[in-house]
């Protein structure tokens, strides 16, 4: 049975704000502009169209609520069962338990100054992708994931696989249907675990496979952004945008 979409008008629930916020982004150091809502674990956008279309897309009750507000069911809107989602909506991302000391030793590793100096919450959001690309090679190797903490000598080999990684983007492309910008997210995080390793220096053959598995997050990379500039490139083109206009034009003229 499909699962059917709620619509909530944040604006009438009891504690909204009189007017709807105005959202007030600023880049990152890196140029990148992060969601503002508690909680939300995209990795960032290029722009600041991007992440107002996601915030009104993903997190509407922040235009007008700090944080989510639970409410009853009497004070959602009726279903419009014309919008109800697919039956094949997706499910959460599996991911390895992020409160192992593996993954707080990550973690802090990833906020120190010789890791990057991340924030606590973007330090956080690179480990649970790391640690769901970590559940994906357990289940696919049938290794117990509650081994990772005590042998981190199973991190390094799946680390040394470069078909586990091409393996694991192409799932999340094929079955999860993760666009460019997503997978670059996990290749990123992926690139983080493996500098953590070498960080805490094993041994010299593993040394030598992580350099092949760079290799592959390097083309990946590229692959990616060369894909996304080309999708950049066609959704702007003024063959396109002129398409659009010609679209909106006629909807207007429909509705008047």
């Amino acid at each position: 049975m499909p699962r059917q979409r709620i619509h909530v008008d944040w604006k009438t629930v009891e504690g909204a704000f009189s007017k709807p916020r105005r959202l007030h982004l600023e880049n990152d150091k890196e140029g990148l502009f992060h969601c503002p809502a508690l909680g939300c674990e995209h990795d960032g956008f290029a722009s600041q169209r991007g992440c107002r279309k996601h915030v009104k897309t993903k997190h509407s009750w922040y235009i007008y609520f700090d944080t989510k507000p639970i409410i009853s069911a009497e004070s959602e809107r009726k279903l419009d069962v014309n919008q109800s989602c697919s039956s094949e909506s997706k499910p959460t991302l599996p991911c390895c338990a992020t409160i192992s000391q593996l993954a707080r030793l990550f973690s802090s590793w990833l906020q120190s100054t010789t890791g990057g100096g991340r924030q606590g919450k973007h330090a956080e959001i690179s480990v649970t992708r790391a640690f769901k690309f970590l559940k994906y090679c357990c289940e696919q190797s049938g290794e117990d994931e509650q081994n990772l903490s005590s042998n981190v000598q199973l991190v390094d080999y799946f680390l040394c696989s470069s078909k586990f990684l091409t393996d694991f983007l192409d799932h999340f492309e094929s079955t999860w249907q993760m666009g460019q910008s997503g997978l670059l997210g996990y290749v990123n995080s992926i690139a983080d675990l493996l500098d953590f390793r070498r960080f805490h220096a094993p041994s010299g053959p593993v040394l030598q496979n992580f350099s092949i598995t760079e290799v592959y997050i390097k083309r990946a990379r590229q692959c990616l952004a060369k894909q996304m500039r080309s999708h950049w490139t066609t959704d702007l083109d003024i063959a396109s945008l002129e398409s659009r206009k010609e679209v909106g034009l006629r909807l207007l003229n429909f509705r008047q």
